[in-house]
């Protein structure tokens, strides 16, 4: 057997050791609990704290302190319509977050805990998720926007693999991505990394910061918006990466400045659409191609440029 409490404190996982040649391989053989959030030392208010000794979660069949690699779910079943606070009281290494929300916020406050290590988390209904503090998301495991909103309050994290769909929006980061399933959504954060990603299904993604991507990509189906349809600015591009537009598929790239310049080579027969600003006084943006994009040959539509 293999001791797994020294980093993260006491744990319910189980798991083995190896050395494979010049790797030293870790394979977990038995998993946490599944706990829900109850708050129960505060009697079920809006507000408490999540650590390692407080019995703060259900098991299912009494309140249980949480120990490291259980999976908890946070809901609507605490203070529901209610904003909630959830302190994170010492390091906290979960195998999964699941914020599962759509009766009021849940803010995790790191003061002065965080969490850690190497597991997911899964954001679906309706409402928002927000992280408060100098480093209450350090956990680089996959991230799941899959509902609502999650909010980073501008700092920066890391994920093996963002997926985003059902409409959700990830907010107000520097993520650096190991990979991307683009279904549908938004994001208003700076993504950044050299993993493949993918658009597909229907739907459609606005991204609207100034991202650093230098990983190919493909769009497959839907529609991939670059910058703010709405108001477009000075923000709102990919990257340097490879961007394959399949048929029916389109790329949509919407910019306020003069002279934008789009460093990724396009290729497939999927559609390009480029937006910029004309106005009393104002110029006609003018996009500027910078790589080779003779593998293109969808058709190409141009709006105020």
């Amino acid at each position: 057997g293999l001791d797994l409490a020294g980093a993260y404190g006491p744990t319910r996982a189980t798991g083995t050791v190896a050395v494979s040649g010049n790797k030293l391989q870790l394979t977990i053989t038995g998993t946490g609990e599944e706990l829900v959030w109850n708050n129960a030392t505060s009697a079920s208010a809006a507000d408490g704290v999540w650590d390692t000794s407080l019995a703060n979660f259900s098991d299912g069949h009494s309140d249980s302190t949480f120990q490291a690699f259980d999976s908890v779910t946070f809901d609507d079943s605490v203070a529901p319509g209610n904003p909630k606070t959830v302190t994170l009281g010492s390091i906290l290494a979960p195998a999964r977050v699941r914020v599962d929300n759509s009766q009021g916020s849940y803010t995790f406050l790191s003061a002065p805990g965080a969490l850690a290590g190497v597991g997911s988390l899964v954001k679906t209904g309706g409402s928002r998720l927000t992280f408060i503090g100098s480093n209450g998301h350090a956990m680089f495991g996959p991230i799941v926007a899959g509902g609502g909103s999650i909010d980073f309050s501008g700092k920066a994290i890391a994920t093996s693999k963002l997926v985003l769909e059902e409409g959700a929006s990830f907010d107000n980061a520097i993520a650096t991505v190991g990979a991307m399933a683009l279904k549908a959504g938004s994001a208003a954060a700076t993504l950044q990394g050299s993993g493949t990603w993918t658009k597909t299904t229907p739907g459609t993604v606005t991204l609207t910061a100034s991202n650093r991507l230098s990983g190919a990509g493909m769009i497959e189906a839907g529609s991939l918006i670059v910058g703010d349809p709405v108001t477009p600015n000075d923000s709102g591009s990919l990257g340097t990466g490879a961007v394959t537009i399949a048929s029916g598929a389109s790329l949509e790239i919407h910019r306020g400045d003069y002279n934008p310049a789009i460093a990724s080579t396009l290729t497939g027969s999927g559609s390009l659409k480029l937006t910029g600003t004309a106005g009393l006084g104002v110029p006609k943006s003018s996009f500027s191609f910078t790589a080779q994009d003779t593998g293109f040959s969808g058709p190409v539509s141009i709006t105020n440029a």
